[in-house]
């Protein structure tokens, strides 16, 4: 039997669609069935496509069963289609299939219902207060909060009423919001949270986040609603002190049980009856459907369920679909049929030699997909920020390393040729400080002579702590790395400045501690930060300047860290200068970031470094470039000059780029400057949400151990402890004398916009 034909009983055409012949693009709903010779036949819907002559079956999970060419006729509606029998339904648009429409099942809206509040009996003093916005059908809004919330505040607060009381549809009763970091997502949530029990929609809330976050949402939910309207129940500590606390939540008219998602994991079964709403902050981490504290999430009772962001989804769909079906189960029908109707296309219409044919059928998925998931998905980007707070201005500083710096630069690309990873650990270190790779008997150290003015990135951090001791400014100083703040804090002693530092040491109980003594204390100039620890959800609003000591292999990351100061409550223009070494690694991951290439979630070991590079991507990431020129941009316009950018560090600096946002407010802050974070919302280069289990510094991303390093740098040595003590002098003079470069360039960054 040929693969398509008419049947060889003529079978009479029933009132049915019509196909013309040779027709040059149609599609069409279906049933099909695989039971050829019976008589009941069980039937499925599908879709038949034409396209010049081709027909191609989907089934409604876009899986294609069968491919064929051959003519159509008129009046027949019935065909064999290989092992399938096929009978036309209804002709619909081919931009339904193009953009994967069909075979999503569309939510219809539900019909508003006016929930009319309950009435209680209020005494006369009750009677005379403040009236309420009416925010939506059926819910208002306290004149206390009303007054505080801006325009894009109860736009947000809105949505999530849409969602979560189902008006957007029957199968939306979740929903992300995602605004960039500092507009205020926990001001909307708490909001959402007062509005809800106020009209008696619901009872019991959960929030779950970061330990780490814990106090800061107490302080929120005092700092809008007062001591007494919301007051929280923290299940945090002890087996016996949670337990105690589920009790309370469980049998007492407490509303609000604020835990982390480890404790979440270990009391979900007992409150999972009694959850109405389930709030989850920082809720990227749910994008690891295959982690346990997740799965015990998915299987929740409550459909009502919220998660809060500011980190964009980066370049993953699988991770994405996982955080869309958590919030809204079954939204659509499943990963099998989201990989082959959105992921799959997407993903093949931006590799490179794509077909025509392959990019015109990934952007029209996007788009459906953009249009599908805007139904529960609110992203609002930065640049609302400029119309409250003062400017703010990045700095992306390409730096010359000493030439200390570079001889150990080039040897250590000699070495560890089977292990790319312990390369690029190494050249971290040269990069930061040289110190950095001393064995614990100080063995190298007894062999170079490693001081201060041997690392570029110091010479600029000492320039820049300067002046902000002189202007009585505050200063946030991050990296990513224990040993290389170990390194901070011995300088900033020997400085005589006096610092706080926050990194995966600190209890959470201290971590607010220290964030509001840094904040109100004016005689602490620096905060020393891990970004892992602390890179989110922390207010360090008390320091105007930041320094990133080092480029993260993530850009979420580092504008997590950056957010963490250009928020609600600055008062100052905000600075923030990142230090890059020219022509290294550095320059090359940064090349990668601001052309929006896919950088992964976490480069960790080596197979996630080769999963993200080819082998000559590799071979460029490893290969060192002349020192003292940025290859990223061209180096011709002067830079012009800026009041508070130190001009003593042209002595160490080749380029400058300045991006800045300017503020929106008159007069007050004209002065004052801004830096845009950089994010991308588009469905076609989907982004990853970061900080899976808020990593400490003992997490996957530690440094190298001593012992491996001691094996290395005993190579190092030898090859260059032909330098003698004259020679080191003359390089030590080089590096005072003849440092001053290249004039300081600048040119625009708006596409990081």
């Amino acid at each position: 039997m040929p693969p398509f034909k008419q049947p060889k009983k003529q079978v009479s055409s029933i009132e049915k669609p019509v196909i013309e012949e040779q027709r040059a693009s149609t599609a069409y709903q279906v049933v099909y069935s695989r039971d050829i010779r019976k008589k009941k036949k069980q039937m499925f819907d599908g879709v038949l496509v034409i396209e010049n002559q081709r027909m191609r079956l989907f089934d409604m999970e876009s899986k294609q069963l069968f491919a064929g060419s051959d003519q159509i006729y008129d009046n027949i509606s019935q065909y064999y289609m290989g092992q399938y029998y096929v009978e036309l339904m209804n002709q619909i648009s081919i931009d339904e299939f193009k953009s994967g429409k069909i075979f999503m099942a569309q939510p219809e809206p539900e019909q508003k219902i006016i929930v009319k509040p309950k009435k209680i009996f209020k005494s006369k003093q009750q009677q005379d207060v403040e009236p309420k916005f009416t925010i939506l059908e059926g819910f208002d809004i306290d004149q206390f909060l009303y007054k505080q919330l801006r325009v894009h505040q109860i736009e947000g607060v809105r949505f999530m009423l849409e969602c979560v009381t189902g008006k957007k549809g029957k199968s939306i009763r979740g929903c992300i919001l995602a605004d960039s970091m500092g507009l205020g997502k926990t001001l909307q949530a708490i909001t959402l949270m007062w509005i809800l029990i106020q009209s008696h929609e619901i009872s019991k809330i959960v929030i779950t986040c970061p330990v780490s976050l814990i106090g800061n949402w107490e302080k929120e939910i005092k700092k809008w609603l007062g001591p007494m309207r919301l007051q929280p129940l923290t299940a945090i500590g002890t087996k016996d002190e949670v337990n105690k606390q589920v009790k309370y939540f469980l049998y007492s008219p407490y509303n609000l049980l604020l835990t982390s998602y480890e404790t979440f994991r270990n009391i979900c079964n007992e409150i999972d009856k009694v959850i109405d709403l389930l709030i989850c902050d920082e809720g990227h981490r749910l994008k690891n459907s295959n982690i346990k504290t997740v799965q015990t999430m998915n299987q929740l009772k409550c459909k009502r369920r919220i998660v809060l962001s500011g980190t964009p989804i980066q370049n993953n769909m699988k991770e994405f679909y996982a955080c869309c079906d958590f919030v809204n189960p079954g939204i659509f029908q499943s990963y099998k049929t989201f990989k082959l109707v959105f992921q799959d296309p997407i993903e093949m219409s931006i590799e490179k030699g794509s077909s025509a044919e392959s990019i015109e059928l990934g952007k029209l998925r996007s788009q459906e997909l953009s249009s599908l998931t805007s139904q529960f998905i609110l992203r609002r980007k930065p640049e609302i920020l400029s119309k409250f707070l003062p400017s703010k201005f990045e700095y992306l500083m390409f730096c010359t390393m000493t030439p200390q710096q570079q001889i150990l630069y080039k040897r250590s690309l000699q070495l560890c040729p089977n292990s790319v990873m312990m390369q690029l650990n190494l050249l971290r270190k040269v990069t930061t400080h040289p110190k950095l790779i001393e064995d614990d008997e100080s063995q190298v150290a007894e062999k170079l002579v490693v001081q201060d003015y041997q690392s570029v990135k110091f010479n600029c951090l000492k320039i820049i702590v300067d002046q902000c001791k002189e202007q009585n400014e505050k200063i946030i100083i991050n990296s990513y790395y224990r040993q290389t703040l170990d390194q901070i804090e011995h300088n900033l002693i020997q400085w005589n400045l006096k610092f706080l530092r926050l990194d995966g040491k600190v209890v959470q109980k201290q971590r607010l501690t220290l964030v509001d003594e840094f904040n109100k204390d004016k005689d602490i100039t620096v905060f020393l930060l891990n970004g892992k620890s602390g890179g989110t959800g922390l207010n360090l609003v008390g320091a105007n300047k930041m320094i990133c000591v080092e480029v993260d292999w993530n850009p979420a990351n580092d504008s997590q860290v950056m957010g963490r100061i250009w928020r609600d409550g600055q008062t100052k223009q905000v600075h923030i200068y990142r230090l890059i070494t020219c022509g290294t690694y550095e320059e090359k991951i940064m090349q990668r970031q601001l052309t929006k290439e896919n950088l992964s979630q976490n480069i960790v070991d080596e197979k996630s470094l080769q999963n993200q590079f080819t082998t000559e991507e590799l071979k460029d990431l490893l290969t060192y470039k002349d020192s003292q020129k940025c290859y990223i941009f061209d180096q011709s316009d002067k830079l012009e000059p800026e009041h508070d950018y130190p001009s003593d560090l042209n002595k160490f600096v080749v380029l400058v780029k300045i991006h800045k946002t300017q503020s929106c407010i008159p007069n007050e802050f004209d002065n004052q400057n801004t830096f845009l974070e950089k994010v991308v919302e588009d469905p076609s280069n989907i982004q990853n949400l970061d900080n899976d289990e808020l990593q400490d510094d003992n997490s996957q991303q530690q440094d190298i151990s001593d012992s491996q390093e001691q094996e290395v740098f005993k190579d190092i040595t030898n090859q260059i402890q032909n330098i003698n003590i004259d020679q080191q002098q003359e390089i030590n003079d080089k590096i005072q004398t003849d440092f001053p470069l290249a004039n300081i360039n600048k040119c625009d960054l708006s596409f990081l916009d």
